[in-house]
């Protein structure tokens, strides 16, 4: 499975991190489970400070080595 694959609303954000916000946006859920996803593990994070990002090139590698389990 590529990251093209998955079922995207807009463009998927093309930055190294992303918030999840835009994340959420990009694939058509809500910020809340995009934010229990991160919690979960399910998405590879970054810190910054307080803030959390989701790190697009570390999702991207498991994305194409079929190491992620995103339940859509």
């Amino acid at each position: 499975m590529d990251i093209e694959d998955l079922p995207i609303k807009g463009n998927l954000p093309n930055e190294v991190i992303c918030p999840p916000n835009a994340f959420a946006k990009s694939i058509g859920v809500s910020e809340h489970v995009v934010r229990h996803w991160m919690k979960q593990g399910i998405l590879p994070v970054f810190r910054i400070g307080r803030r959390v990002f989701i790190n697009m090139l570390k999702l991207r590698e498991q994305v194409e080595q079929g190491q992620n389990n995103i339940p859509l």
